[in-house]
């Protein structure tokens, strides 16, 4: 059952125009309902996405601003460079990338050439682009020509390359892929810069054709009209309304073209020629109908010019049916020949990515898989002849989009033949494309005549489906009305309790309470099912007070829905800590009795120092080492004397930041004096924190998933994984962690404990019918505070984190804790525990009750919450504790109460 929330109209505005658009006549109310339900009048908006051909775009050289200057820098280390940059890779790629930024509505046109420097062996470099992603703020892999730049020895030159940039900001780079390089220079050069700038264009042509009845736009739905419902008249912007032709197309002129139009709705509008831009701009028509009753309304047809595909805000998808279909079944056979005799000079050459040209494919086995199709291949390879070797099974896959092959299945050692012999077979999978299969040898043989065959061949084609009587594409749900509200029109049909209504793919049936069922149509035998298409019911809502709304409810046909998922990594994360030895801040002097020095601890720190003595000759039990220290202001911080056979060392424990002096002397030293002396700091910093550990996130998205049996592929920031073939897995670098995405839908986050926030990564679901569905895998990656025996200073994230405060002291008022600070505490959001710090071990028991209030009167006794600061009496209304600061919570927060932060969930007690 899958309930929904409508988006909505705004409801006054649409009944406003309604208002202007319905003549007062005694049978039609002011909402275009006519009254008996006689008549609905409620035509729909339609907005249009019109791309014209640009015949010429104006070309320009870029400016003095935009010039770019020949690149020189050194190769970037590959470890990092992946969809996404990694954030501790990105200093160095910046520093040694051209930068080209491409303005909106225009393309760059680049060509390029580098030259290598330094020394290298024999090596190759990858051209690397990455384009700046304003919605994420990260620099994501845009393209890539593998070992473009060659380099031998000394020196090494590029072929020119021709690149193509829309609207954008870019970085371009070399890395390298293959060899040994040393002091790795290059230089980038660019040869041409042409720029074409289509807000400029020199004569545009093209047309946009509709209908504005019949068509169902993607947010105001399909007019609600009576048969023999008529457009009357066309107003272009503010001018005059124009009436129609009865028997012709009537030419309505716009700001930017010429609408030509029918009195049954269908329209052509051409562009001007001479129309110059900018694009994005709207030539607006209201057009008005008239029913066979006399009665009229109007609505909108905006024509948007635009030179590229403008996302379109559609109405959401209320409810997906999620088919299961039984595809046909067919054996092939004789299709693909036995390759023999395979002959590979250079094996190196079959790198994971071959580039078109690259190696001669010709004698490898090749083998396609249309659309909607899967094929299931067995293949089993021989030795033949006399053979001393191993053999290794690629299989590679042509990307049209970057002419280049890529590798999807590979077994290496595959087979091991002595004097001949065959294979274990291997059943694997392929999906739409093109691919070439070839067994490679690694030893020594003899008379050749290795070969590879395909034993068993079968095809599910899933463009013609097999249906039987368990075949089930349905759905159920609710739209969710207003109190007094019911649907009193769908389509054109006045609803009944129980309403059948036909629609394209299937059939809905809708009640008035806005309850449905909607079912699939079964195909006959042979026939297609609608894959990814959407049926769209239009339906009217008359609410209590009589006032009347379109609506549109929204199914999609599929194989498989991908649902966000949310994850949270919550890192743990302590004090930072570190251990400093120095032995040259208290400079002894020769032959020197007395020490007299000084040393410091850092802001926002508290020290452990222990410093040793050493002196020329083995002090006796008569002998021992005064000393005092002195803070700043001059008070005595510790003072005493060390006995020379128990110990030599002086400890000050917990010392705050701020300026010491020590003072150490001899007593009864004899012939002895000071030869050595060093100090060490035992230093937590009370607002630098690292991580404890870094746990990974461990999950699935197909847990909630639907149609599990029909996807082939998940693709998550440009990288595919195949349920069938190729990677098994892909792994993916994100701003604070790396995501590890299998096959299965299982996946591993592991947080680098780098950063924190919101980590999403979108992910797409491929079907067998061509079909595809996107969600979000999302990660909090948070911050759990543990809270020293120190005055610590929090500084959160900008999502959710905790603060957790540990029993560290029975018989301290704070349980040991000091009074910390949470400089950017946030209400509603972030929160505290507390619940070790109670006497009462049996703290639920303690606070139970199911009232919140009752719960804030009980805990009121324990905990108080005035003016940002957050105190504790650990035994309540007992007579051993009292409240005691712990916890400043920050300025913004002075008029927070308890109350409020029980009602947010916000404290742990």
């Amino acid at each position: 059952m899958h309930y929904l929330h409508q988006h909505k109209d705004d409801l006054d505005a649409r009944l406003d125009a309604l208002d202007t658009a319905v003549p007062a006549v005694n049978d039609l109310d002011n909402n275009g309902i006519v009254d008996d339900l006689q008549e609905i009048v409620l035509p729909a908006d339609n907005s249009v996405n019109f791309i014209p051909e640009v015949i010429n775009p104006t070309t320009k050289l870029p400016s003095a601003e935009q010039q770019l200057e020949d690149k020189t820098a050194f190769a970037v280390a590959s470890v990092g460079l992946g969809a996404v940059l990694e954030a501790n890779v990105l200093t160095e790629v910046l520093q040694n990338s051209l930068t080209v930024d491409v303005a909106d509505g225009t393309v760059r046109n680049l060509t390029l050439k580098s030259q290598s420097g330094g020394v290298s062996i024999v090596s190759m470099y990858d051209l690397k682009i990455y384009q700046f992603d304003e919605e994420t703020g990260q620099y994501k892999e845009y393209m890539t020509e593998k070992q473009w730049l060659k380099a031998y020895l000394l020196a090494g030159v590029s072929e020119e390359l021709n690149v193509s940039l829309p609207e954008g900001k870019y970085i371009v780079f070399l890395t390298p892929s293959v060899g040994v390089t040393v002091l790795s220079g290059y230089t980038l050069k660019v040869l041409n810069d042409i720029i074409l700038d289509y807000n400029e264009v020199v004569s545009v042509d093209g047309e946009a054709t509709g209908n504005v009845i019949t068509d169902a736009d993607a947010v105001d739905g399909q007019d609600v009209l009576p048969t023999g419902t008529i457009v009357e008249s066309v107003m272009a912007g503010s001018n005059a309304a124009i009436t129609l032709n009865s028997n012709s197309e009537t030419a309505i002129e716009g700001k930017f073209g010429t609408l030509f139009i029918n009195q049954d709705g269908s329209y052509r509008y051409e562009i001007n020629e001479d129309f110059k831009g900018p694009f994005g701009q709207v030539d607006e028509f209201t057009y008005y109908v008239k029913t066979e009753l006399g009665n009229t309304a109007s609505a909108k047809l905006n024509i948007s010019i635009d030179n590229k595909v403008v996302e379109v805000k559609q109405s959401e998808i209320n409810d997906t049916v999620i088919i299961n279909p039984l595809p046909e079944i067919k054996d092939i056979t004789g299709e693909v020949p036995k390759l023999t005799n395979v002959k590979v000079l250079d094996v190196s050459l079959l790198d994971p990515v071959i580039k078109a040209g690259a190696v001669d494919l010709s004698s490898f086995m090749n083998f396609t898989v249309n659309e909607n199709n899967v094929r299931e291949m067995t293949f089993q390879g021989d030795g033949g002849g006399v053979s001393l070797t191993s053999y290794s099974l690629f299989i590679y896959k042509f990307n049209a989009d970057t002419n280049e092959y890529v590798q999807v299945h590979s077994i290496n050692n595959w087979y091991t033949v002595i004097l001949g012999g065959k294979s274990d077979e291997v059943t694997l999978k392929f999906t739409e494309g093109d691919y070439y299969a070839v067994t490679v040898p690694t030893g020594l043989s003899v008379l050749g005549g290795s070969g590879l065959y395909v034993n068993k061949d079968t095809l599910y084609d899933y463009s013609t489906v097999k249906t039987d009587n368990d075949f089930v594409g349905q759905t159920s749900g609710q739209i969710e009305l207003a109190n007094g509200s019911e649907i009193i029109i769908a389509g054109n049909t006045q609803l009944v309790e129980e309403t059948e209504l036909q629609g394209v793919y299937g059939k809905l049936i809708l009640n008035k309470d806005g309850t449905y069922q909607y079912f699939v149509n079964k195909p006959s035998e042979g026939t297609s099912l609608p894959y990814g298409e959407i049926e769209t019911f239009t339906y009217v809502i008359k609410d209590q007070n009589g006032n009347s709304s379109l609506e549109t409810l929204t199914i999609k046909i599929d194989l498989a829905v991908a649902q966000d998922d949310f994850e949270e990594s919550e890192i743990v994360i302590q004090n930072k800590s570190e251990t400093i030895v120095n032995d040259t801040i208290l400079d002894i002097g020769l032959a020197q009795r007395t020490i007299d020095a000084k040393f410091a601890i850092a802001e926002n720190s508290v020290s452990t120092v222990a410093i040793s003595f050493e002196s020329t000759l083995s002090l006796t039990s008569s002998r021992s080492i005064s000393y005092t220290v002195k803070n700043a202001a001059g008070t005595v911080v510790k003072t005493g004397e060390l006995n020379a056979v128990t110990g030599k060392v002086l400890q000050l424990n917990d010392l705050p930041a701020g300026v010491y002096t020590v003072q150490a002397n001899l007593v009864n030293p004899g012939l002895a004096y000071f030869e050595d002396s060093t100090i060490t700091f035992n230093t937590t910093y009370l607002n630098e924190f690292t991580p404890v550990a870094l746990e990974p996130v461990i999950g699935n998205v197909s847990n909630n998933d639907d149609g599990l049996n029909s996807i082939i592929s998940y693709t998550i920031n440009g990288l595919t994984t195949s349920t069938y073939s190729g990677n098994p897995s892909v792994t993916v670098e994100g701003k604070f962690g790396t995501l590890v995405f299998n096959n299965d839908g299982s996946y591993t986050y592991t947080p680098s404990g780098k950063g924190f926030g919101k980590e999403e990564f979108s992910y797409t679901v491929s079907t067998v019918g061509g079909t595809t569905s996107t969600a979000t895998l999302s990660f909090d990656v948070n911050k759990s505070f543990t809270s020293s025996k120190f005055n610590d200073a929090f500084t959160g994230s900008d999502i959710a984190d905790k603060l957790i405060f540990n029993l560290l002291d029975e018989a301290d008022a704070t349980g040991g804790n000091g009074f910390d600070t949470w400089s950017d505490f946030e209400a509603g959001v972030d929160v505290i525990d507390v619940s070790q710090l109670f006497v009462d071990a049996n703290t639920s028991t303690t606070f139970s009750t199911d009232s919140t209030d009752q719960v804030a009167d009980i805990l009121s006794k324990y905990i108080t919450v005035k003016d940002s600061v957050i105190s504790i009496d650990r035994d309540g209304e007992g007579t051993q504790f009292e409240a005691t600061q712990l916890l400043n919570i920050g300025p913004q927060n002075a008029d927070l109460t308890l109350e409020q932060l029980l009602q947010n969930g916000q404290i742990i007690y």
